[in-house]
């Protein structure tokens, strides 16, 4: 699995990766054979592959990621030097080829403040970046989910800051998931 999914980030890289963690509570984890270990085996097979993508893809990833940034901080450097010698050719460098295209928070269980600071930080990275509001794109999408987001809240309180946080994240950056294997699974 690793390795196809490692081929296929090399040949395709501004895909996505939808889901990388763990989760106790999904049907595969709850139904995983007792011979196999049952919820504990489940759990420990999960951890494998999580670290073998955080791990190995992970820092692959970030490797990469610091590498252009500072080939970002160079042009950076070399554009102020030309500027201040009076050469404005080549591309400008950008801040935001710095950064992921799209970072896609799923089942979101932060707060309302949580998405108001990560819009902000966005914000910042084009002002710093002098790019017009026409040419923006979402950096920042959160996802909600019945079987997270609702089930799982235990309290008043919890179920609040839930709604809250919805009520921050502006509808184009509005993830709606289902996180279920059939209907059946969600309790009314």
């Amino acid at each position: 699995y690793l390795s196809d999914l490692e081929h296929l980030l090399k040949q395709h890289p501004q895909a996505i990766v939808g889901e990388i963690g763990l989760c106790k509570v999904a049907k595969f984890v709850r139904n995983y054979p007792a011979e196999l270990g049952g919820k504990q085996g489940a759990l420990e097979l999960q951890r494998t592959v999580f670290d073998g993508v955080l791990i190995k893809l992970f820092k692959e990833i970030m490797q990469e990621a610091v590498k252009v940034r500072k080939e970002w901080r160079k042009k950076q450097k070399a554009s102020a030097l030309s500027t201040e010698s009076g050469d404005r050719g080549g591309d400008e460098p950008r801040i935001l080829d710095a950064y992921p295209t799209a970072v896609a928070m799923h089942s979101y269980t932060g707060t309302a403040h949580h998405v108001k600071e990560l819009l902000e930080f966005e914000e910042r990275l084009h002002q710093e970046e002098g790019s017009g509001v026409a040419t923006r794109h979402p950096m920042f999408y959160f996802g909600f989910s019945h079987a997270v987001n609702v089930a799982m809240c235990s309290s008043d309180k919890s179920r609040l800051q839930n709604i809250e946080a919805i009520r921050a994240v502006p509808t184009n950056r509005l993830l709606a998931e289902s996180d279920v294997h059939c209907t059946a699974d969600v309790e009314a």
